[in-house]
């Protein structure tokens, strides 16, 4: 089993991969637009779309060429600009993205997922401008929503497997239910105090504190996998050409899944 995006799940089914979704993990998208406070900001007062004209000439960083460029390139267009308004910089993930937006200055602004949002609020350094885990940003994301983080499995094990499966939906659900439960926050903070590090970086234990209670609400307490969603994934990313061919929602989702 893999836990990964619907469209490296669709991509796979194109290039001939038996692969299904059985599970939403993350129904919605992961990702936030955060900017480094000297960076001038003209129409962010103005919200989306108009801010997006403020970022014409600067460097934005993202995990991996390629990670979050087609939805970004989509939100410049929907404010009448051009990819090539913008420079695209790989920093990895959110703590060396922090250093290369906030501290080695090597960025602007960043497309990137939490604790960036955190790392930014707590040191006061930069900004999260357009937060699309709260529903900002472009209504392609909102059609999207619903399916974003799957749980992905080979066909034939889902198939040849079914007790296993259902298993496995039971033991998910009795963990959301667990960590939505406020009186088990502490325990779950022990938990993943040795599994996630913020390092050396001041207030580390806070920040790992206010991350953890941030994300709980974002997870799926069902696994539900919403099928329009789905579809509007491979829609949007076909059109945007990272999706070589349109693949058959019926055929990418497990015809079991919840």
């Amino acid at each position: 089993m893999s836990l990964t995006g619907t469209l490296l799940a669709a991509q796979t089914v194109a290039a001939g991969g038996e692969v299904v979704i059985v599970g939403t993990s993350l129904p919605n998208n992961v990702l936030a637009v955060s900017v480094r406070n000297d960076v001038p900001l003209p129409n962010k007062s103005k919200g989306y779309p108009a801010i997006m004209k403020d970022f014409k000439g600067l460097k934005v960083g993202e995990t991996a060429r390629g990670a979050g460029e087609a939805l970004f390139n989509h939100m410049l267009r929907e404010a009448g600009m051009q990819p090539s308004d913008v420079t695209y910089v790989a920093v990895g993930g959110p703590a060396t993205a922090y250093a290369a937006l906030a501290v080695g200055k090597q960025i602007d602004a960043v497309i990137m997922f939490q604790p960036l949002t955190q790392l930014c609020q707590f040191n006061k350094t930069c900004a999260t401008v357009i937060d699309m885990t709260a529903g900002e940003g472009p209504a392609a994301v909102a059609a999207m929503n619903g399916a974003q983080v799957p749980f992905v499995m080979r066909r034939e094990m889902a198939d040849g497997n079914q007790a296993l499966v259902q298993a496995f939906y039971a033991a998910m659900r009795d963990a959301a239910a667990w960590f939505n439960d406020p009186s088990n926050f502490e325990e779950l903070v022990k938990i993943y105090t040795p599994l996630i590090s913020f390092g050396d970086l001041p207030g580390a234990d806070e920040l790992r504190r206010n991350w953890i209670k941030s994300v709980i609400s974002a997870y799926s307490k069902d696994l539900s996998v919403k099928r329009s969603s789905v579809k509007a994934i491979i829609d949007f990313y076909t059109a945007a050409k990272e999706l070589d061919k349109p693949v058959d929602p019926a055929k990418l989702v497990w015809d079991k899944a919840p």
